[in-house]
């Protein structure tokens, strides 16, 4: 038996060294390749894609395409369809981010599917079941003196403040006294150590320097308000987009766990 099988592998290895052989292997797979490649499905050029493309590009430019330009716009269209179907072959939409992001984030969309319109007694029962989302942020009113460059002696600067003196400093574009202003405003105009120092100083006291994005300053609290519940009307369409977007979060997990047990998930952790 095993003489058998020894004497099969020579005659096998003998076959792939002759060259007909090979190019009968080759001439097979080539013939192959193109009858998947002829199963496909072709690019079609029709009367409406060549009008809907020219209705395109004049939207766009605000006028009609010549004919040069419509021939262009075809070409353009069945190219772009080529490559990508080729892209596609080739597996690029897997190893590409933003790509996989975009599909993701397409199938999310196809998942979750067009938003309904719920009912108000829907909306207030989820603005009720969720009421310690919707409240304002704390907001801080302060004043300040600037400085495009740190001061030479930052501590004299800082007991004349403290002295009720008067110090100017450097011209500010935003004035020297703030209103009462949310958080999340004072952190996009100087950055998280201003906000951090200014939302603990002692109210009513100076304190710095403080170092921001714009340059430096010397900061007073005087008045800071809490964080209160919002009223359901001035909410109303934060509460509507939670909603949806709860709504569809749950499809979507709904069939992912579907897509799990088809596929499976293994950690490996």
């Amino acid at each position: 038996m095993a003489a058998a099988a020894g004497g099969l592998a020579r005659r096998l290895a003998a076959l792939v060294r002759d060259p007909f052989v090979l190019f009968l292997l080759l001439a097979t797979l080539l013939f192959a390749a193109h009858a998947t490649l002829a199963d496909r499905d072709p690019v079609v050029i029709t009367a409406e894609l060549e009008a809907a493309l020219a209705e395109e590009r004049q939207a766009l430019s605000g006028r009609a395409p010549t004919a040069e330009e419509r021939a262009r716009l075809v070409r353009d269209h069945v190219a772009d369809e080529l490559l990508f179907r080729e892209a596609v072959a080739r597996g690029y939409h897997l190893t590409d981010g933003a790509v996989r992001r975009r599909l993701v984030d397409r199938m999310r969309f196809e998942i979750g599917g067009i938003p309904r319109d719920p009912s108000e007694e829907e909306l207030v029962a989820h603005y009720a079941a969720n009421i310690a989302r919707y409240r304002s942020e704390p907001r801080i009113a302060f004043e300040h003196v600037f400085f495009a460059r740190p001061p030479a002696e930052p501590a004299v600067v800082l007991a004349r403040l403290r002295a009720g003196e008067t110090v100017t400093g450097d011209d500010f574009w935003m004035g020297r006294r703030f209103p009462p202003y949310g958080e999340s405003m004072i952190l996009g105009m100087f950055g998280p150590d201003f906000l951090r120092i200014l939302a603990t100083a002692p109210q009513g006291e100076w304190v710095g320097p403080v170092s921001s994005p714009r340059g430096t300053h010397f900061v007073r609290r005087f008045e800071s308000v809490p964080p209160s519940r919002l009223a359901y009307p001035d909410v109303r369409e934060q509460v509507l987009l939670d909603l949806l977007a709860e709504e569809a979060q749950r499809a979507v997990d709904a069939e992912v766990e579907k897509l799990a047990r088809v596929h499976g998930v293994r950690d490996a952790r």
